[in-house]
């Protein structure tokens, strides 16, 4: 049976995704799917929301460090815009143009970068809102499952619990049964002949 798309599910659009943690670093979603019970269709969505945390983790990194590299070329230019003239002009026009070179390279990376960085939180909100469906799904399967064991352990438990009541009452009968012999043969034997035949019947179970 194919799986359901987020759009297919009735509640889909009626949660705030924006109140629902990042399932992948939240802990207690770790507690319901540890490792070694996540399915292959979770594990496949979780490590497609960590792929865009990741992204966006790089996306920053990378305008940092371009933003640092430009303002360090633009420095190395208003350095230099002194003109000369002598034999060093050529060299300075020659550093100029591959710093301006550089901050349009730079101005083009830092572009797509930036679009890059706009449409991270929309493809993490649904990621994540993947994976939390995904997650609801799975967990009233595993509701449904536990359910009908709970159901079966009860049935079982109570007809356990019959049956000790039961042994429970014969074993207290066949106690005062063993009471009552006991008893009425010490009246009738007395002590002394009880000691012996207690003896006699103690060596006869044990050998």
């Amino acid at each position: 049976m194919a799986r359901k798309t987020t759009n297919e599910y009735s509640y889909a659009g009626k949660i705030n995704m924006k109140k629902v943690p990042l399932l992948p670093l939240d802990n207690r979603w770790h507690q319901l799917f540890p490792a070694e019970e996540k399915s292959n269709h979770i594990k496949k969505l979780e490590n497609e929301v960590m792929a865009i945390i990741k992204a966006e983790s790089r996306v920053s990194k990378d305008l940092k460090d371009l933003v640092k590299l430009k303002k360090k070329l633009m420095d190395e230019i208003v350095q230099n815009m002194e003109e000369t003239t002598d034999e060093k002009e050529a060299l300075r026009q020659k550093k100029l143009s591959a710093s301006q070179k550089l901050i349009q390279d730079i101005n083009e990376k830092m572009e797509k970068l930036e679009t890059e960085d706009l449409e991270i939180p929309h493809k993490l909100l649904k990621a994540n809102e993947a994976l939390l469906y995904a997650s609801i799904e799975d967990c009233y399967a595993r509701l449904d499952r536990n359910t009908g064991q709970i159901e079966v352990l009860t049935e079982w438990i109570n007809r356990t619990r019959d049956e000790l009541k039961k042994n429970v009452i014969i074993k207290q009968e066949k106690e005062e049964m063993n009471q009552r012999i006991y008893s009425y043969m010490h009246d009738m034997l007395g002590p002394r002949f009880m000691e012996i035949f207690d003896r006699e019947h103690k060596t006869d179970s044990e050998s």
